[in-house]
């Protein structure tokens, strides 16, 4: 039943975003207005995430100066303020909104003021905001998900990891696509997915043009009388070098996604938890590592074949010195 109300929750989430109208408005509506402060050395060191059971996870800040719950979604162009929220901040739709963590500031928001109730209540989780790329693109975003946290640094003077794996982004409208291989097949773009909870989706076309075969686990109940999504069982799937075997992937009939674009599926957070991510929307790319139990960065160039269905396990790789 959980399953059920955290995709009817995306699927929310997704016509909450549609109704803001941003599917034809695109990037180039992003605010120029927006920046990011940083009060000491371009870096806020590592932020603690609140990640839960269900995949979602959460962070605290302070908007207009008031302390609040949020999500990140770089699909989302702007910034989201929950309407509740903004009403006890006295945030207005036209107000610019201002984002503060430890030693950041985002300034020059233009946010959206939408009502989130219907996803708080199905993630039984407050949320007052939901950080978009208009706040994210001015910023290298660093999500250590199987860590528990998130730094925010500044472009001058960062260095990647020298044993992070680098992906290349596509931007298509407000949707950030990244090169995922099924089966041995031509790489098609995915979304990346930090609202979405489930392993991986694809969309039903896709599916068939692969002839994915079906698989017996059971869909996720409905809540609302709607068809329960397929299943289909990807005997490989390849993402940043990584190879996975035997993982059970959600077919919905229609990826539950704010703004889809061209994309051919999307990794949730369910399969993105093992990766720390970090994130250069500004310039359009990706550096990937995994990490391990342990809380060690692991080098995704040398992998081995994954012992046991629906895991991934790579030799070790030397942590940079002095680390991030």
């Amino acid at each position: 039943m959980k399953a059920g109300i955290v995709a009817r929750a995306l699927a929310t989430w997704a016509l909450v975003v549609a109704s803001v109208g941003w599917t034809s408005v695109g990037w180039a509506s992003t605010p120029t207005g927006a920046n990011a402060v940083f009060a000491w050395q371009g870096a806020t060191g590592w932020l603690p995430l609140e990640f839960r059971s269900d995949h979602h996870a959460y962070l605290k800040l302070t908007a207009n100066g008031h302390e609040a719950v949020a999500m990140i979604d770089p699909n989302l162009p702007h910034t989201t303020v929950d309407a509740a929220f903004a009403h006890s901040i006295g945030l207005r739709d036209g107000d610019a909104l201002e984002l503060g963590l430890k030693r950041l500031t985002f300034r020059g928001l233009s946010p959206a003021v939408k009502d989130l109730s219907p996803l708080q209540a199905a993630l039984q989780h407050p949320v007052g905001v939901i950080i978009g790329a208009d706040a994210l693109s001015q910023v290298i975003a660093d999500i250590d998900l199987p860590g528990h946290r998130i730094a925010f640094d500044d472009f001058a003077g960062y260095s990647f990891p020298s044993i992070a794996r680098y992906t290349p982004l596509t931007r298509d409208g407000d949707v950030w696509l990244a090169p995922v291989s099924i089966a041995g097949h031509r790489s098609a773009h995915f979304a990346l997915d930090l609202i979405g909870s489930e392993p991986v989706q694809i969309a039903p076309n896709y599916a068939r043009s692969l002839a994915l075969a079906p698989t017996d686990a059971p869909a996720p109940a409905s809540d609302d009388g709607a068809a329960p999504d397929g299943r289909v069982l990807l005997r490989q799937m390849k993402f940043v070098g990584v190879v996975s075997t035997d993982v059970v992937a959600d077919v919905p009939q229609q990826l539950r996604l704010a703004n889809a674009g061209s994309a051919q599926g999307a990794l949730g957070v369910g399969t993105l938890r093992k990766y720390r991510l970090i994130l250069d929307l500004g310039h359009d790319r990706l550096y990937t590592l995994l990490v391990n139990q342990a809380g060690r960065d692991m080098d995704p160039f040398t992998l081995m074949r994954p012992p046991s269905p629906g895991n991934a396990t790579p030799n070790f790789g030397a942590r940079p010195a002095g680390g991030l």
